[in-house]
């Protein structure tokens, strides 16, 4: 149900091509549906903020510029490495 709400919504003319904002209420269907078929895999720039610093708090001062700068070369990249 979720996911043809967002497909009717495109198909109306709704364009996110410069991004979009999404705010939703926790529901599974609603997030695997933006998921899926409207927002593809992509991260909000916002969360990432709270969770790069979420990260770098539990670290000891010396090495949070070293792995902050990993999060941002990790983030940064289309997508992520695959283990064979």
């Amino acid at each position: 149900m979720c996911r043809d709400l967002f497909s009717s919504m495109v198909e109306r003319g709704l364009d996110f091509s410069d991004g979009i904002l999404l705010v939703i209420d926790g529901g599974k269907g609603l997030r695997a549906a933006a998921k899926g078929g409207l927002l593809g895999p992509r991260t909000n720039p916002a969360l990432r903020i709270h969770k790069r610093r979420n990260v770098l708090d539990y670290l000891p001062k010396s090495e949070r510029t070293f792995i902050g700068k990993k999060l941002d070369q990790a983030w940064r990249k289309r997508e992520p490495r695959r283990r064979v």
